[in-house]
């Protein structure tokens, strides 16, 4: 287990938040974090401490004044209207609705909520931060629903449901206290909070909406996902470098110079990884100081451009993470408060709208978008493993049956490998799908064993040796895989003569450019009229419906 992490000595890094949501690392609050805050609470508490003197305080959102339409008509007389307030703000914004989050992801946003808070601009106690930094220490996990957060205005709804569990008003009361998990069990958040010894805070002025007005949980769920996506690619470049190996590839893509001479380091890198994994294996024609035996010294795309491709998902996780590791940290409550600046204003609450989650959300649509493009690459993989006129003396589906056709081998494997790409491009941010219907074989049968309308190959195909190779390569029967002869990105030769060190050409079949008399946008568009698939066509990550199509979809 890695050290304790105390907020305001260490920075909280992604691996940080990693091990404090799932190997339940201590987190304690240094003393430089508990300086750090007490300045804006100490100028909350100076409101507070007017208002029970009968001083005339102006209206202050957050502070004691109403929310929405609600704010800015009338300062509250007392500072128990004030700390009601924040009790009552939690307990109206706890309506969450849907399947209750992973413990990890509840974990992951506690710590975030509890960074941020200790940058000092809420107005809180340290007595708040202590509390979420216990329950994290002591294994009380609130409830909370999948469903609520808007973004644009943070997570209100989820972090309502936290701070449920945390708080309470002047009286206990179990019916209003949440739901947490304790010793395995789900309690009321009293019945958790009594038996962990952890002790339940009467909120003050302003710290209601500091614990809810905030992106801790859609920050915590990309954070994870993203730490997912690091083990994933690394996974993902030593499954390249073995199947290189397999289908005893060319070294001459990987040479450091090659990489080098495009300059992208997501690429070098990648490069580098895969060259270190080959090294030393006697499968691979040239390479570093070798001239490759067999001509031309090429491999198809999903062999050769694996680092082409790996390499920016590498750098786009490289950005995503620095959004991220940003955002764990950041002041995202409104208004924030900054006791020791803005000279010449009495009013240090400055309201604005930190809470905004969209560097969140474009780096969780980045990070979707270069993930399916591991799977893409690695589906087309698979497929030239399995097919024996690609594999290069390999079996057939990769098993030799002692009768042949009596074992299966890795066929399904493989198509389930295109189901899950074609839920992972269903599942994407919608204008990035490149799905195109026409692509698909006219009259090949659908996994539902209807029949696709038939339609006209598109006119990429109408170049004859197109035909041609439609005629002879594109039997049922083949693996999952639309004609072999269509353009892809990653693997566009198949058809080639099994054993034979051919290369895939430079240059794929090119699909034409949109014709006039169609809208640009047609290919990015869902097809119409084509029915969802049940529970194996969909995606495992955002439940989106797959397409209901046998085949693999072009990638």
């Amino acid at each position: 287990m890695s050290k304790t992490l105390e907020l305001g000595r260490d920075t909280v890094t992604l691996e940080d938040l990693a091990q404090v949501a799932r190997a339940e690392r201590r987190v304690t609050l240094g003393q430089k974090a508990r300086a750090e805050m007490r300045p804006s609470q100490e100028w909350i508490a100076a409101i507070a401490d007017g208002m029970d003197r009968g001083e005339a305080v102006q209206a202050i959102y957050s502070v004691n004044t109403g929310f929405g339409s609600l704010s800015g008509r009338e300062a509250f007389a007392t500072s128990a209207q004030a700390r009601e307030l924040s009790r009552r703000l939690v307990m109206s914004n706890a309506a969450g609705v849907g399947r209750d989050m992973d413990a990890e992801v509840v974990r992951a946003a506690m710590l975030i909520r509890a960074a941020s808070l200790t940058r000092g601009y809420s107005g809180v106690r340290a007595e708040v931060v202590e509390t979420i930094l216990a329950m994290l220490d002591r294994g009380v996990v609130p409830v909370v629903p999948e469903y609520g957060s808007l973004g644009a205005s943070g997570d209100l709804i989820p972090l309502a449901h936290m701070a449920l569990v945390m708080s309470r008003g002047e009286e206990e009361s179990e019916i209003d206290s949440g739901r947490a998990w304790h010793d395995g069990q789900v309690k009321s958040g009293l019945a958790a909070m009594r038996d962990a010894g952890i002790e339940r805070l009467v909120l003050g002025p302003k710290e209601g909406l500091a614990l809810l007005n905030g992106t801790s949980f859609s920050t915590a769920q990309t954070a994870l996902a993203l730490a997912d996506a690091r083990i994933l690619l690394d996974t993902a470049e030593i499954a390249a470098a073995m199947s290189i190996e397999a289908l005893m590839g060319f070294g001459d893509a990987f040479i450091p110079e090659l990489h080098e001479a495009r300059g992208q380091p997501g690429q070098i890198r990648s490069a580098a990884n895969i060259r270190a994994a080959l090294a030393g294996s006697g499968l691979i024609d040239g390479g570093i100081g070798r001239d490759p035996e067999r001509q031309p010294p090429q491999d198809a795309y999903s062999l050769r451009c694996v680092p082409q491709v790996l390499g920016p998902v590498r750098d786009t996780l490289d950005f995503v993470q620095g959004i991220v590791e940003r955002e764990i940290v950041a002041a995202t409550d409104n208004p924030l408060i900054f006791a020791d600046a803005l000279p010449g204003r009495r009013l240090k609450a400055v309201s604005g709208g930190n809470f905004h989650a969209e560097y969140i959300a474009f780096a969780a649509d980045f990070l979707s978008i270069v993930v399916t493009e591991i799977g893409n690459i690695a589906e087309r993989r698979l497929f030239r493993l399995n097919d024996g006129t690609l594999n290069r003396g390999l079996p057939d589906m990769l098993v030799k049956s002692d009768h042949v056709g009596m074992d299966c081998g890795y066929m399904l494997p493989q198509y389930l490998a295109a189901a899950l790409v074609s839920g992972l491009q269903d599942a994407r941010p919608s204008r990035q799908r490149r799905f195109d219907p026409d692509l698909l074989e006219p009259g090949r049968p659908r996994v539902d064993g209807q029949q696709r309308r038939p339609a006209r190959p598109p006119d990429h195909l109408q170049h004859p040796q197109c035909r041609r190779d439609r005629n002879s390569h594109g039997r049922a029967g083949a693996g999952a895989s639309p004609c072999r002869a269509t353009a892809r990105r990653h693997d566009p030769v198949a058809g080639q003569p099994r054993g034979a060190g051919a290369a895939a050409p430079d240059r794929g079949h090119r699909r034409p450019a949109h014709r006039p008399s169609e809208p640009r946008h047609r290919a990015l568009s869902p097809p119409r009229g084509r029915r969802r698939a049940g529970a194996l066509g969909r995606s495992a990550a955002g439940g989106a419906g797959g397409r209901d199509v046998g085949t693999a979809l072009p990638v």
